[in-house]
């Protein structure tokens, strides 16, 4: 599987960065995309029991959610392994 990995966080880095596309580690059966605001994201390789802890979701659906962390709305997008 392969996704893209890479982060940007505007209050700490200057110019953003293109994310690289990568192979994911064999266990790792998801891509991982989260949204905070317009401008910091995060992308990687992840396995599916990790996302499911990290973001509270019994089931992690593919696509894109908004969640509520810290009182402030982020945006999740993930890809599953076929």
């Amino acid at each position: 599987m392969k996704c893209y990995k890479g982060e940007f966080v505007k209050s700490r880095d200057q110019n953003p960065v293109e994310p690289k596309l990568v192979d994911c580690d064999k266990h790792e059966d998801m891509c991982f995309s989260f949204y905070s605001g317009k401008t910091d994201w995060i992308k990687d390789c992840f396995k599916r029991t990790d996302i499911l802890a990290l973001i509270d979701d019994k089931e992690a659906s593919e696509g894109c959610k908004e969640l509520l962390v810290s009182n402030m709305n982020k945006y999740v997008c993930i890809c599953m392994k076929q």
